[in-house]
């Protein structure tokens, strides 16, 4: 549709643009968000849930609860505290079942203990709340739910029983959410799905569109080889300084191979070739040092790959006689 389309502006080509920045933003990482007011407590959850294969993030309110699953596809839980600053937790929940692509964010509602104190009426008064929501599950933060617990120590009938929070995420997300092939194979697509939308921003660029926004999500895709290529791509067509610093700073490191220096070279000589020099003044006394350095770290074909791209072409020996006269 992006490529298709009429010439800018035309109706939905802002939210079109974001969606793209969206798919594109993957990690490949099962995430977790946790929203906490109190940051102790949230620490405590994000090493908990991390011993499961979660990367867990933290956000203190609501709002910006909401504005983080927006913002990352990754997202594959939600761990949201009863108790929030801003915004109830039904709201959040119904915020987040509004803003979801595809299947909606499970989400665990976490009382706190002090929550079933007063005949349990906020515990029930949360659970009619909740009640029409698919993707909502109300639970606990006790130790039980992390770590084994002991029952009747002591005794004959003695016994460890696992941590509950397996059965629980797939009461509320189903048995695929413990299966780690199952996760791994999810987490291959969404970079799959984030080295598409990489690539339909590069040749949206070559069509006019404005992609000095994806310079963040580029950056992150060199981390990662699925998206390596079109994030380099991307950012050699960006009329960005900071696009060309980074694929300098890519072709500078010492520790790349030589097939991947050879490919940051090249897309840096065509960013230079298509936007000019935008490179910092830094940046620049470090390749006029390269002239007189025959080598660094040694190995001169970083030196010499890289100051190639900013050498004068020579001139022919008739120009050069015809300068001097």
């Amino acid at each position: 549709l992006a490529t298709v389309s009429p010439h800018l502006p035309f109706t939905g080509s802002s939210r079109l643009f974001n969606r793209l920045l969206y798919f594109a933003s993957s990690r490949g990482t099962d995430q977790v968000l946790i929203t906490y007011p109190n940051h102790d407590t949230a620490e405590l959850l994000k090493s908990s849930v991390a011993q499961f294969g979660f990367e867990a993030s933290i956000a203190s309110s609501g709002r910006l609860c909401v504005q983080g699953v927006r913002q990352s596809p990754d997202v594959c839980l939600v761990i949201l505290s009863a108790r929030l600053p801003d915004l109830g937790a039904p709201e959040v929940v119904q915020l987040l079942q509004q803003e979801s692509l595809g299947e909606q964010v499970p989400v665990l509602v976490i009382l706190d203990p002090l929550d079933d104190d007063n005949a349990c009426r906020r515990r029930t008064r949360l659970v009619l709340s909740l009640a029409d929501f698919e993707n909502a599950l109300l639970t606990d933060r006790l130790e039980s739910q992390f770590f084994p617990s002991i029952h009747q120590p002591g005794t004959a009938d003695e016994f460890i029983s696992p941590p509950r929070f397996p059965e629980t995420l797939t009461r509320i997300a189903g048995p695929q959410a413990m299966d780690q092939s199952w996760r791994q194979t999810q987490a291959n697509h969404r970079l799959q799905r984030a080295r598409l939308a990489i690539d339909t921003l590069t040749q949206l660029s070559t069509l006019g569109w404005d992609v000095r926004g994806a310079l963040a999500i580029a950056q992150n895709g060199l981390r990662h080889a699925k998206t390596f290529e079109p994030s380099m791509r991307l950012l050699a067509n960006m009329p960005s300084p900071n696009a060309q610093q980074a694929l300098f700073d890519l072709a500078w490191a010492p520790d790349l191979g030589k097939n991947v220096r050879e490919m940051a070279v090249g897309a840096l000589g065509e960013s230079i070739r298509s936007h000019g020099i935008l490179l910092t003044n830094s940046t620049l006394r470090i390749i006029n040092d390269m002239y007189n350095i025959s080598s660094r770290g040694g190995d001169s074909s970083i030196d010499h790959s890289l100051v190639a791209l900013f050498r004068l072409p020579r001139q022919s020996a008739a120009a050069d006689a015809q300068e001097t006269n």
